[in-house]
């Protein structure tokens, strides 16, 4: 297992190796990502993440009426709320990555 840092604006050039240990096949890592630096959230905590994020957008569990629309959750107003700050930056320069 390796920790690791590096600053993607500085094009990884301060790219550090924190610690390494041998992986065992029982090595736990938190926050888990795909290649494509998304987080994966398995069935299990998804009702818990879930549960956090409505915090800030309550009215997104409101169960429309037939024939009415969805509660719409903007990504802008929901970072907002949870006091977070949205950066649209490409990190490779194909644009290959998302995320």
């Amino acid at each position: 297992m390796l920790h690791c840092r590096g600053n993607l604006d500085k094009s990884l050039d301060d790219f550090e190796i924190l610690d390494y240990s041998e992986y065992n096949g029982k090595n736990v890592t938190y926050h888990h990502m795909d290649d494509s630096l998304v987080p994966f959230i398995s069935m299990e905590k998804l009702e818990e993440e879930l549960s956090v994020s409505l915090r800030y957008c309550p009215e997104a569990l409101r169960v429309p009426l037939q024939g009415q629309v969805p509660v719409w959750v903007g990504p802008t107003e929901l970072a907002k709320e949870m006091e977070l700050e949205i950066k649209n930056q490409t990190i490779k320069s194909d644009a290959s990555v998302y995320g």
